[in-house]
């Protein structure tokens, strides 16, 4: 978790080919020899609702003002320049859906969003500033078992 983060999103789970993309950039990273942390913070911002849900997210967040709220010029600076004050995760670590498949129901992944969510959230829930909103079935579903 970063603990320099101002806002903390989070996703069901990434898709394959935000995992694609995190890992060509770390990859990359690695390569250049770039330390861990740095390589992880890279990867992330890296597949941060990559492709077309990027676009929709900074319109979205620009409509709403957290660019304003921030300080920022545009929720662009999010995926970019002030990487560091956002925190990306998703409740499931790994891309997992297939079809119409019900991850909330599987006791494999209800361990995974208590090992690896839940734990993640600590820090969060600690904040007394923090807000939450689930948006979509999914994320709600995920969440309620928490």
């Amino acid at each position: 978790m970063n603990p320099a983060a101002k806002l903390v999103l989070v996703d069901t789970t990434p898709w394959k080919a935000q995992a694609d993309v995190a890992l060509t950039e770390a990859n990359r990273a690695l390569h250049e020899g770039a330390p861990v942390t740095e390589v992880l913070r890279r990867a992330n911002l890296a597949d941060a609702f990559a492709g077309v849900a990027r676009q929709r997210v900074i319109s979205l967040f620009d409509h709403i003002g957290v660019h304003q709220w921030l300080g920022w010029g545009s929720s662009a600076d999010l995926l970019g320049d002030a990487g560091d004050l956002v925190q990306m995760t998703s409740v499931l670590q790994f891309p997992v859906f297939r079809g119409n498949w019900r991850p909330e129901r599987d006791p494999m992944l209800r361990l995974e969003m208590k090992d690896h969510f839940a734990e993640m959230a600590k820090p969060c829930q600690k904040r007394s500033a923090s807000r939450s909103a689930a948006t979509g079935a999914p994320l709600r579903n995920l969440l309620s078992i928490l």
